[in-house]
């Protein structure tokens, strides 16, 4: 046979083949558009809207969209909660930190804060929350302890209604301190009700001390004051009491006029006296040119908050009146001599028949005398 004859009759196969080949394949083909149409059909007839012909083919895409758009609007306001929550609420590391920073910053602690009648070397005596309106001083103490050495804090004053009434600075001298601090009487005299006391530092309160000015007549017994004379003692709550000078005070028992008592801080020198000595010969020489009648004398020695002072107790009568009535009186003097400059005087002198009246009262005075310089 030919070799030409055999290769047309292979090619004549290889032409059955692939028309046979081609025949199944485009059988498969309409197979597959017929399944395809089928779904189409099935995901057209499950959607609650209608496609338009032609965006049939696209409805899964879309609905796959939709909820990736939603997915990620869900993690945006989710991160926009967590950024809000990060600038709002502070870490707990920023709040130890924050912490810290305070405790560094103040650094200051006050004890033991109490309003006092008076101070003597830095110590606190007769303490109290309850003072008469007019109380010459009134007294605050503490303890400190600080961090902030060399440091200033306020010690500031408050009344109830009229708000600050003064301040003073306090220098922070030592890591731990006592302190203490002082309000002179207000013009017009401390008002009746409830006020207070603070240690102030940078504007903050760090210390407080609540104390209240009642009528006299809650108090068993008024309290006197004054660190310009050095003194401090006690007196009825029914007393009134005036300055006549620095360093002298007169005490009025109610609708007595004829009843003087005084205490006064002499100083020697402005009295023209060398000294003591000097002051205590002309004393004698007064009491022998009004012949004083001296019922009592002693000399002994006077103590004041752990000290020892010398002193004078003279009980004298004598004849006040003038040539048409007579008027005895009784006077009963302390001198406590303070130094060699300068003494105290506790006075008292009465009609002779009122004298006992108030005797009482110029003892609970001497009793309770303290001197606080």
């Amino acid at each position: 046979m030919d070799p030409k004859d055999d290769k047309v009759e292979l090619d004549e196969e290889s032409l059955d083949e692939q028309m046979k080949k081609e025949g199944e394949t485009e059988k498969q083909e309409e197979q597959e558009e017929q399944i395809t149409t089928e779904e189409k059909a099935i995901i057209a007839e499950d959607k609650p809207i209608e496609l338009a012909p032609d965006a049939k083919s696209g409805g899964g895409g879309k609905k796959l969209i939709m909820a990736l758009l939603v997915f990620f609007a869900l993690i945006g306001v989710l991160f926009i909660g967590l950024v809000v929550k990060e600038i709002i609420a502070p870490s707990e590391e920023e709040k130890k930190d924050d912490d810290e920073e305070v405790v560094e910053t103040i650094g200051i602690e006050v004890s033991d804060m109490a309003t006092t009648y008076f101070i003597s070397d830095g110590e606190a005596y007769i303490s109290s929350d309850k003072f008469s309106s007019d109380s010459l001083q009134i007294f605050v103490t503490g303890e400190i302890s600080t961090e902030e050495v060399g440091e200033e804090v306020l010690i500031s004053w408050y009344l109830e209604e009229e708000g600050l009434l003064v301040s003073s600075e306090l220098e922070l001298s030592d890591s731990n301190m006592n302190f203490w601090g002082g309000a002179n009487l207000p013009e017009g005299g401390w008002p009746v009700g409830n006020h207070y006391v603070t240690v102030e530092y940078q504007d903050e309160e760090i210390g407080r001390a609540d104390f209240s000015v009642v009528v006299d007549s809650e108090l068993p017994l008024k309290h006197f004051t004054s660190m310009g004379m050095g003194v401090y003692f006690q007196y009825p709550n029914n007393w009134k009491y005036e300055y006549a000078g620095q360093r002298e005070v007169h005490l009025h028992p109610p609708g007595e006029e004829l009843t003087n008592i005084f205490v006064e801080k002499m100083v020697l020198a402005d009295e023209g006296l060398e000294s003591i000595s000097e002051f205590y010969t002309i004393l004698a020489q007064e009491l022998n040119e009004i012949e004083a009648n001296i019922i009592d004398e002693e000399q002994a020695v006077f103590e004041s908050l752990g000290q020892e002072y010398n002193y004078f107790y003279f009980r004298v009568q004598v004849d006040e009146g003038d040539e048409e009535e007579e008027l005895l009186e009784e006077t009963m003097l302390y001198l406590i001599e303070i130094d060699d400059e300068s003494i105290y005087v506790i006075f008292y002198a009465a009609p002779v028949d009122q004298f006992d009246k108030y005797l009482e009262d110029f003892n609970l005075i001497v009793q309770n005398f303290e001197i606080i310089e």
